[in-house]
């Protein structure tokens, strides 16, 4: 059902694109720890290339720099102190896309991981990203019905609350208990649940999801997956890996902290059991399988990057466009309807 209004709320949002020149807003969510600021560092260092080819990047070297000021933050926090800043904010994106128009731009790509929450939030309430679609529900107005495509990375539970942990301690971060650990295993929420939330916040947009594994280290693949566009070729590019365990006993002696809790040896740290392990595994193997047989309609799935880097047509059927990308290597789960974008 979710797939059926999105494909016909898309067609009429396409329609009107036609008659009047509209930028399109795509969102890249994150998630964090998913390779995500390899990809932010991609945009910057292609900047020219994208604006060449009539795409702007917003990173989180410009949201982070007062646009986003009053958007991002706990749904809580709703003082009227608040609700002014975020008032201001979406004026002042509202203002800078309408600019972004009027020079001839005819995509805006942002991407900011903390649209749908803060990575320490996720570990403070022991779950994954519980509040995505009112964090996002501020967002819906400031982009009014621009925004054409959603991005989100996802990545194995043990690696990415592992991921997490290493990268959080590494900040101050309390060590985990044995019970907050067990809580994290068991928790409810799912990718699943945050790709359904981002598809809810925006109906009109095509939802696009690819797996860490698959695109971790190609980012130009990825922008291409994301934006149904050719991508200036690249290196790979792998930043802000998580810290090995030496590197954590180091910036914990280097804090004056305690790094005993930690295992000996070297290399990534591991702070879930076996039997723990294998329950992420089993639960992330599920939300493949959902991802594979067409997510309920909701989103479109890319699972591994082709070796070459290829065009990818726009303004296709997703039909077509699975052809293509098959042909390139590239898997993808598609359940129609189409994939819009500028000519």
């Amino acid at each position: 059902m979710i797939g059926l209004i999105k494909k016909q709320v898309s067609r009429c949002g396409a329609h009107l694109r036609e008659a009047w020149r509209v930028v399109d807003v795509i969102l890249h969510l994150g998630a964090h720890r998913t390779a995500t600021t390899s990809f932010q560092t991609y945009l910057e260092r292609e900047r020219g290339a994208l604006a060449a080819q009539r795409v702007a990047v917003w990173t989180p070297e410009r949201t982070r720099s007062g646009v986003f000021a009053g958007l991002i933050g706990r749904p809580e926090d709703n003082s009227p102190s608040h609700v002014l800043r975020a008032a201001r904010s979406s004026g002042l994106i509202r203002i800078e896309t309408q600019r972004l128009e009027n020079q001839g731009f005819e995509a805006l790509v942002v991407s900011e991981e903390n649209m749908i929450g803060a990575a320490r939030d996720n570990l403070r309430s022991l779950a994954l990203y519980p509040n995505v679609l009112e964090r996002l529900d501020r967002f819906r107005t400031s982009f009014s019905d621009r925004c054409t495509r959603i991005g989100i990375a996802v990545r194995d539970y043990e690696s990415y609350w592992s991921s997490a942990l290493a990268f959080a301690i590494a900040r101050g971060h309390r060590f985990p208990g044995l019970n907050d650990l067990e809580q994290l295993v068991h928790q409810p929420r799912r990718w699943r649940h945050v790709i359904m939330d981002a598809a809810r916040a925006f109906p009109r947009a095509e939802v696009v999801v690819w797996s860490f594994d698959g695109f971790a280290a190609r980012p130009n693949v990825a922008f291409s997956a994301l934006t149904g566009r050719s991508a200036p070729r690249s290196a790979e590019i792998w930043c802000n890996k998580s810290p090995t365990l030496d590197r954590l006993r180091r910036v914990l002696d280097d804090a004056g902290q305690d790094a005993r809790p930690l295992p000996r040896g070297n290399g990534r740290w591991k702070p879930f059991s076996d039997p723990q392990s294998y329950h992420f595994r089993t639960q992330y193997e599920t939300d493949l399988d959902w991802l594979r047989s067409g997510a309920d309609g909701a989103a479109t799935f890319y699972e591994h990057a082709p070796e070459a880097q290829s065009n990818y047509p726009i303004n296709k059927t997703q039909t077509e466009v699975c052809g293509a990308l098959a042909a390139n290597g590239l898997a993808a789960s598609v359940t129609g309807g189409r994939l819009y974008g500028k000519h």
